[in-house]
C-alpha cells in the first residue's frame, strides 16, 4: 500500500498472472503521488513471494494435478478473493468520503469485472484485459496446447522444480538465466530485482502455470459481456490522464 497523505482517490490495483504484489510497488508509489491519494495492490492468491507454502497449498496443488481446480488454482476463488478485497476498499472509501478506482491488468481485469458485477458505483480502468482466449494468435495457441495437454501436470511440476533449483543459486546467476530466457525483457532494475527474487521458486512457477491453465479453460468461450450494472468504466482518454507513465 502506498499513500501520499492527500485526499485524492483510493485505487485498488489488481495485477495479472503472476500476481506478485511487490512487482507493482514502484508503480503504486508513483501513482499515489500523481493522484495525491492512496493505492492498494491486491496480489493474486497463491503467489507467496518468498513465504513458505502451506499444507493447504500443497493439497490444492496435488488436486490440480489430478484435475480438480480449487484454492488459488481456481478462477472462482480468485474472483472471490478480489471481491472481498474490493469490498474492504469500498468500505474504507465510504468512511473517508473518497471515490474508489479499480485498476486491473490482464486476467486481473476479468477477476475485477466479475467481482464488481454486483458492487457499488466504481470507476474501473482495465489495462490490456484478458477476457477471452485469443485463438487467432499462434503463440497463444501453442501455449494453450502445452498447459492444457494431458501431460501438463508432469511438465508443470518439472518446470517448477527447475525454477526451485534455480532459486538456490546466487542472485547474479538467476538474473543471467532469466535474462537469457527473455523473462525480464523491458524491465527496469527495480522490477528485474523483484522478478529475480520471486520467480525462481517452485510455488511461484507452479501457481503461474496451474492458474494459467485454469484461466484458459474458463476463458475458452467468448466473453459474456458482464455489465458493471451501473458502475462506470473509464475510457482510454481518461485512463491516460490518470495513469501518467513514470
Amino acid at each position: 500500500r502506498a499513500a501520499s497523505g492527500g485526499r485524492g482517490p483510493r485505487v485498488a490495483l489488481i495485477g495479472g498472472n503472476p500476481g506478485v504484489a511487490r512487482f507493482y510497488e514502484k508503480f503504486a508509489r508513483n501513482l499515489a503521488a500523481s493522484i495525491d491519494g492512496e493505492v492498494a495492490v491486491v496480489g493474486l492468491r497463491g503467489f507467496l513471494d518468498g513465504r513458505r507454502a502451506s499444507l493447504a497449498w500443497w493439497f490444492d496443488a496435488a488436486a490440480w494435478c489430478v484435475g480438480f481446480e480449487r484454492g488459488c488454482f481456481s478462477v472462482d476463488e480468485q474472483i472471490e478473493h478480489a471481491r472481498v478485497c474490493l469490498a474492504d476498499e469500498a468500505a474504507a472509501c465510504e468512511r473517508e468520503g473518497r471515490e474508489l478506482v479499480v485498476v486491473a491488468h490482464s486476467i486481473g481485469g476479468y477477476f475485477s469485472l466479475k467481482a464488481l458485477g454486483a458492487g457499488r458505483s466504481t470507476y474501473a480502468c482495465l489495462v490490456s484485459p484478458y477476457l477471452e482466449n485469443n485463438e487467432g494468435d499462434a503463440k497463444f495457441r501453442g501455449l494453450r496446447g502445452a498447459v492444457c495437454h494431458p501431460l501438463a501436470p508432469v511438465l508443470v511440476v518439472a518446470a517448477a522444480a527447475c525454477a526451485g533449483l534455480l532459486g538456490l543459486l546466487p542472485k547474479f546467476v538467476r538474473r543471467a538465466a532469466l535474462r537469457a530466457a527473455g523473462q525480464t525483457d523491458g524491465m527496469d532494475s527495480a522490477h528485474e530485482n523483484v522478478a529475480v527474487e520471486s520467480m525462481c521458486a517452485f510455488s511461484t512457477a507452479f501457481t503461474m502455470a496451474a492458474l494459467g491453465r485454469s484461466e484458459m479453460r474458463r476463458l475458452a468461450t467468448p466473453y459474456d459481456g458482464l455489465s458493471l450494472r451501473g458502475n462506470q468504466l473509464l475510457g482510454q482518454v481518461r485512463t491516460r490522464r490518470i495513469l501518467k507513465p513514470q
